[in-house]
């Protein structure tokens, strides 16, 4: 089955496409918040230049942050217009998950991102045997405590590494083997400032698929 991916949590839009575990494609560029107008001309240029049909994806899976909203919202909008016209599955993965994959740091991985306001978006796992456990879920917290809550043995990850569609791909593999697929209207991100942005519900076209 042909998986898409892609993550907008980031300045760094990235988007990938495998047939299950194998690679077709990947690209990244920075798009400095400007998701809205890059995401779906990405789409078509990829699709195109691999011949590969929209419907001929099977899944598409989408990071679901924490991170920009502006972004996460274009990421999520997106993911449901596509998997609603072209009838197709989706699975969410966090996109601090991602990033502790993309790290490729073994054992206890602690992944942090500046969430303003003096707090971090923070989530612990465990690299073990090429398997990637949550440890503590995704929060919004001072760094200082959630270094106390990680423990000496984390290792933290580098602020440069991005959350990659490939990373969010490799994840998403073992809920789709599951069949844990999320209904697209249901589809929400994790934006843990939830009084602060909403999230228009339903789909609002971003562009088209050719």
């Amino acid at each position: 089955m042909k998986l898409l991916s892609f993550d907008t949590s980031s300045d760094r839009l990235s988007i990938a496409i495998g047939d299950g575990a194998v690679p077709i494609a990947e690209w990244e560029s920075d798009a400095f918040m400007r998701h809205s107008e890059t995401l779906v001309p990405a789409l078509g240029e990829i699709f195109a230049k691999h011949n590969i049909k929209p419907g001929a994806i099977g899944c598409v899976a989408v990071g679901l942050g924490p991170g920009s909203f502006t972004g996460l919202r274009v990421g999520i909008t997106t993911a449901k217009i596509f998997a609603y016209a072209f009838k197709i599955k989706i699975v969410g993965v966090s996109s601090l998950a991602a990033i502790a994959h993309a790290s490729k740091l073994r054992g206890r991985v602690a992944v942090t991102r500046d969430a303003r306001r003096g707090k971090v978006y923070a989530a612990l796992y465990e690299m073990k045997n090429g398997v990637l456990r949550e440890l503590k879920k995704p929060a919004l917290l001072a760094l200082s405590e959630f270094v106390k809550r990680a423990g000496r043995s984390a290792q933290f990850v580098d602020e440069t590494v991005m959350p990659r569609a490939s990373s969010v791909a490799a994840l998403a593999l073992e809920s789709i083997r599951r069949k844990k697929f999320i209904d697209p209207f249901h589809l929400e991100p994790e934006y843990l400032y939830p009084k602060d942005c909403n999230v228009t519900r339903g789909l609002t076209p971003l562009g088209k698929f050719s």
